[in-house]
C-alpha cells in the first residue's frame, strides 16, 4: 500500500534554519506534525545521555566520535516516519536572511490554503528567526488562517524544534551536495538494502531518508514493478526564492523538485 502523503489533520509545525556560506544559501525546514513529539523525543534523548530539557541534538555538531549523537540522529529519524511527520523547504540566498520568516510564513500559507495544514495550527520559530519584517505578514497570517505562532522558542524544550534543525541540515547537505560542494562516500549503512561492500554518496543517503517526508500530493507519474506500486510525487512543501542564483535552483529542483517513493536498491 502507498504511503498516505496527505497532510489533512496536522495541526503542529516546528520551523528552523540551516546556514551555508559556500551555496550562498539558507535552507528553512517546517516539519509538521498531527501531535506533540515530545515524549518521542524525551525518550530518545534520554536513552542516549542526553538530559531533556537542558542537552539538545544539534545537526552542526560532529558526529564522526560522538556515537551517542549518531544513535540519537538515527532515532529521530526513526520518530519523523513513525509520527508521520512531513517537511516543506524554503531556500534563500545568504543576502535574504531577515526574510527567512516571511518565506516561511508564505510556505505555510500554501499548505492551509491547499488544506494540508489546520486553520488554527500551532507553529514554533526557533529563536531569532521571526524577525521585524515578517510582523506585518504574520498578522495577516494569524488573521486569515488562525495559525497560533509562537513568538521565539528555546529548542531546548521545544523538541520539535531538534527535529525541524535536523531536516533543514539534511536538506541543505543534500542541496550542497547537488551543487557539488560535498563529495562524500562511505559504506552503505545497516538497513540501506545494499551491501556493507556499497559506497553510497552522502547526498543519496540523505535523499533517501528524507524523501517519505517531504511534504507532497500530486502524483505526476505511477508504474508498477516487482516491489509493488512506484509513485513520484511534485511537491507542494517547497518554495525557492527568484532572488536564488541560477546553480541553487538547478540544484534545488533536482533535490527536491520531485519525490519519488518507490523502491531504490
Amino acid at each position: 500500500m502507498a504511503p498516505d502523503r496527505s497532510l489533512d489533520g496536522y495541526d503542529l509545525a516546528f520551523v528552523d534554519e540551516s546556514i551555508h556560506p559556500d551555496a550562498d544559501a539558507i535552507v528553512t525546514a517546517i516539519v509538521v506534525a498531527r501531535r506533540t513529539l515530545d515524549e518521542a523525543m524525551s525518550e530518545a534523548l534520554s536513552a542516549h545521555g542526553f538530559v531533556p530539557g537542558i542537552d539538545e541534538f544539534k545537526s552542526s555538531a560532529p558526529k564522526a566520535s560522538d556515537e551517542n549523537g549518531r544513535r540519537l540522529r538515527d532515532q529521530m529519524w526513526s520518530i519523523l516516519m513513525t509520527e508521520g511527520c512531513r517537511v516543506g523547504v524554503a531556500i534563500n540566498p545568504l543576502s535574504e536572511r531577515k526574510q527567512l520568516a516571511s518565506s516561511a510564513l508564505g510556505l505555510l500559507e500554501s499548505m492551509v490554503r491547499e488544506g494540508r495544514l489546520k486553520r488554527g495550527a500551532a507553529v514554533w520559530f526557533d529563536d531569532g528567526l521571526l524577525t521585524a519584517d515578517a510582523r506585518s505578514r504574520l498578522s495577516k497570517l494569524q488573521s486569515e488562517s488562525r495559525i497560533a505562532v509562537q513568538d521565539e522558542s528555546d529548542s531546548r524544550r521545544i523538541y520539535g524544534l531538534q527535529l525541524a534543525d535536523l531536516c533543514a541540515h539534511t536538506a541543505a547537505t543534500m542541496l550542497r551536495s547537488r551543487m557539488g560542494l560535498i563529495r562524500k562516500e562511505y559504506p552503505s549503512p545497516e538497513g540501506s538494502g545494499y551491501g556493507s561492500d556499497t559506497m553510497m554518496e552522502l547526498g543519496f543517503e540523505l535523499w533517501a531518508r528524507l524523501r517519505h517526508n517531504l511534504a507532497s500530493s500530486k502524483r505526476i507519474s505511477e508504474e508498477g514493478d516487482d516491489q509493488g506500486s512506484i509513485a513520484t510525487l511534485e511537491p507542494f512543501g517547497l518554495r525557492i526564492a527568484d532572488s536564488c542564483s541560477s546553480a541553487v535552483k538547478e540544484a534545488a529542483d533536482l533535490a527536491f523538485g520531485s519525490v519519488y517513493v518507490g523502491c531504490i536498491h
